[in-house]
């Protein structure tokens, strides 16, 4: 009877825990996803600089790696036949390819309104969404509704 009681009380603790913790784990998540997308545009900035201080070549070479730049000084999203290369540009970016212990679950490529955009899916509901069009580069981190 009393090795009952026990059994109630601690699976009533480690419910309440587990319902406690849900809430931190995604919030930990989301601050980990902002991060990485800082970093992501952080790399973006130091590639355009190089590519200003270089006169604005067609590539740059980082670390012995040819990097290939838009006319605005971006990384692009696609290659010279209009394929999406989104994979190699989050290579360029974030290398590490984590964020906390979530690997890359998922690329969507998209075309819209004339612009590109590649969305890195990291669980969670959290994602990365890169957007290009001409001058403009915007990476965030975005939460995916239910």
């Amino acid at each position: 009877m009393l090795l009952v009681m026990w059994m109630s009380i601690v699976a009533s603790i480690v419910a309440v825990f587990a319902r406690v913790w849900q809430p931190v784990e995604l919030e930990a998540y989301k601050a980990g996803t902002e991060l990485a997308a800082r970093r992501m545009l952080e790399v973006a900035n130091q590639y355009k600089q190089e590519w200003l201080l270089q006169g604005k070549p067609a590539q740059i070479v980082v670390e012995g790696q040819v990097i290939p730049l838009t006319r605005y000084g971006w990384v692009p999203l696609v290659d010279e036949q209009e394929q999406f290369v989104c994979q190699r540009w989050l290579a360029l970016h974030y290398p590490d390819g984590k964020i906390l212990d979530s690997s890359l679950q998922a690329v969507r490529e998209r075309w819209i309104n004339q612009a590109y955009q590649c969305e890195f899916d990291y669980g969670f509901k959290q994602i990365i969404v890169v957007y290009q069009k001409d001058k403009i580069q915007k990476i965030s981190a975005d939460i995916l509704s239910e």
